[in-house]
C-alpha cells in the first residue's frame, strides 16, 4: 500500500481502458498495455481516488505543495 498525493483543485478529464481499467491523460485509439478500447473520463481525480480507495491506498489532498504542483499535480508514496 501507499498513499497517493492529490493538489487541492486539481482537476482533469482523461481516459480509461474498457478491458483493464489503466488510466490515462491522452486519448489514443487503443490501451498501451492491453490493446483493449478506450473511453473518455469526464472527472479522472474522482476515479484516480476511487480506485486508490477500493485498493487500500490512503488518499491525502495536498495544499499550497509547488513541488507537488510542478510534478504534475499527483503523486504517489509507495511502500515496499
Amino acid at each position: 500500500a501507499g498513499i497517493l498525493l492529490v493538489a487541492a483543485g486539481y482537476e482533469a478529464s482523461g481516459f480509461r481502458c474498457q478491458s483493464c481499467r489503466y488510466l490515462m491523460l491522452s486519448e489514443r485509439d487503443e490501451c498501451p498495455l492491453c490493446g483493449g478500447g478506450v473511453e473518455a473520463v469526464d472527472d479522472l481525480v474522482e476515479t484516480m481516488t476511487h480506485r486508490a480507495l477500493e485498493q487500500g491506498v490512503e488518499v491525502e489532498i495536498v495544499r499550497g505543495s509547488e513541488e507537488l504542483d510542478g510534478a504534475g499535480s499527483v503523486g504517489a508514496l509507495l511502500r515496499y
